[in-house]
């Protein structure tokens, strides 16, 4: 399960906000996990009349890492760290409202 905020597109404010919080999930040795993460950050909007966002992106996140090796079992350890990217157009897109 993931969730999700960005604030709404402002005409002559290219600055968004966005707020995450997920579970990266998996397998140590035999046991399942779920690692945490939670994630706040910026978008800066290249073009504020597309439908969907596009721009730079920095992100500061919280997540417990899965610390494996050795053959021995993953410990999951607390980290904290940062994402830059770049959301280029076509990357997310808008769901297609029905007539009905």
């Amino acid at each position: 399960m993931k969730l999700l905020y960005m604030t709404p597109k402002v005409q002559g404010k290219p600055l968004r906000f966005t707020a995450q919080a997920y579970a990266d999930r998996g397998l140590s040795d035999t046991t399942l996990y779920a690692a945490p993460m939670i994630s706040a950050g910026m978008l800066y909007t290249t073009n504020e009349f597309a439908d969907t966002p596009t721009g730079f992106t920095f992100d500061v996140f919280y997540r417990h890492l899965d610390n494996m090796g050795g053959g021995k079992a993953g410990t999951l350890k607390p980290a904290l760290g940062f994402k830059i990217g770049y959301i280029f157009e076509g990357f997310w897109t808008t769901k297609e409202k029905s007539a009905n």
